[in-house]
């Protein structure tokens, strides 16, 4: 299973152009990793994880095509996550070229903007199929089996999280989301073992009960660890950081690296 970062900021990106904090700042000067735009994974060709508002332009930066694309998969409906006019591109009279059907799954809030009159009449002809899922769902789509978790983000059933089965490894795709709830860890309990976790590190030193922390971070990887959850030689990745309160990536990967832990950047393709 190959994943590729397309994206690896929350919802300013970094750095954030009216800003001028610490962070944004060095972002600026030192550019190269320290550069992060709006959250967003694919796996393999055919899978794609959020399509929020720096899509396209990853996708040039990275020379990636996505007429692949089999599955979507989002996870909640805030627009750093979640810009359906994205879509319409696939229709044929912007786009020439034949594409085989792309199945998209999410929490009703994101279903639902789909099936709006404003964007069903244009999403008509770009060759979509549109799934409601719930956590503790699972299903499947092409190659994968899958598994909706709920997340500790945005309110009851409005966001998810995601397990990633291709029958060869097992992908945890955890963002956006404070610490796991009992429910959501129940459900880990009867997938595991994962080959990798992508976890959200959003806040820093700071604490929000809607996204983790460094602190919590490291205790809900440390569960993982004590529960033997992790498959030999899993990797375990941070990535989704806020300018406010993460420091540089340098520092970050300093920080990271002696407990375990992989920093994404923009770019980083990964080989589970």
């Amino acid at each position: 299973m190959n994943i590729l970062f397309l994206g690896t900021a929350a919802a300013e990106g970094i750095p954030t152009p009216f800003c001028t904090c610490p962070t944004c700042t060095h972002a600026r000067k030192a550019g190269g990793r320290n550069v992060r735009a709006r959250t967003s994974a694919l796996v393999n060709d055919d899978l794609l994880i959020d399509c929020g508002p720096d899509l396209f332009v990853a996708a040039q930066r990275f020379g990636v095509q996505l007429d692949r694309l089999e599955t979507l998969l989002v996870t909640h409906a805030h627009d750093d996550h979640w810009q359906p006019e994205n879509l319409i591109y696939r229709h044929p009279d912007l786009c020439p070229t034949p594409l085989a059907l792309l199945r998209v799954f999410g929490p009703g809030p994101v279903t639902r903007t789909l099936r709006s009159p404003r964007h069903r009449d244009r999403l008509e002809q770009a060759a979509l199929e549109v799934t409601t899922v719930r956590a503790g769902q699972r299903f499947r789509s092409g190659r994968y089996r899958i598994t909706a978790l709920p997340a500790n983000h945005a309110g009851d059933r409005a966001a998810l999280l995601y397990i990633i089965d291709d029958g060869a490894r097992k992908l945890f795709y955890a963002t956006d989301t404070g610490p796991l709830s009992e429910r959501a860890w129940r459900i880990v309990a009867r997938e595991t073992p994962f080959d990798a976790v992508l976890m959200d590190e959003t806040v820093g030193h700071n604490r929000y009960h809607q996204h983790q922390g460094l602190e919590t971070f490291l205790q809900d990887r440390q569960r993982l660890v004590d529960e033997g959850w992790l498959a030999e030689g899993a990797r375990f990745v941070a990535f989704h950081f806020s300018h406010q309160s993460n420091p540089p990536h340098e520092d970050l990967v300093d920080y990271f690296a002696p407990r375990g832990v992989v920093v994404a950047y923009d770019g980083m393709e990964m080989e589970i």
